[in-house]
């Protein structure tokens, strides 16, 4: 029984542990929306300093605090968007040229009921100097200039 609370627990903060990608790391995703989102509505916020950090992951409705980010190194996008019945999976986030590409992954065998997901993406500000666009999900957002 231990070893099996054990493997639960090691399981379990996996699953919270961020994700780093070839130009970005993945935060957080969850079947969640901003309470002002609508049923289809597509978006990106762009934040940069601790307290939008914060506000913005209680809006998501993401569990506990958000992790730890060096603000003056970093910025964090905010993206909702929807989903079938299969999670969508974030299969590697580049950059290429001045346009930064979050890449997914679904199983096309899915019923048609519609979920929300929210996802929490760190990026160095270093990289976003040569960034103009975001692409995710089949729409693209401009980059507020920093």
């Amino acid at each position: 029984m231990k070893v099996v609370l054990f493997l639960l627990s090691v399981f379990i903060l996996a699953a919270c542990t961020p994700r780093d990608f070839d130009d970005a790391t993945l935060l957080e995703t969850r079947n969640t929306a901003p309470e002002s989102a609508g049923a289809g509505d597509q978006f990106m916020d762009q934040v940069d300093s601790e307290e939008e950090v914060a506000e913005h992951w209680e809006n998501y409705s993401f569990p506990g605090s958000p992790p730890d980010v060096d603000m003056e190194e970093s910025i964090v996008l905010f993206f909702k968007t929807g989903e079938n019945s299969c999670e969508k999976e974030i299969d590697n986030i580049v950059a290429e040229g001045s346009e930064l590409h979050i890449e997914i992954e679904q199983d096309d065998t899915c019923d048609d009921l519609y979920q929300p997901r929210s996802i929490a993406v760190e990026v160095e500000r270093t990289l976003l100097e040569d960034l103009e666009q975001v692409h995710f999900d089949g729409a693209s957002f401009s980059l507020d200039e920093e």
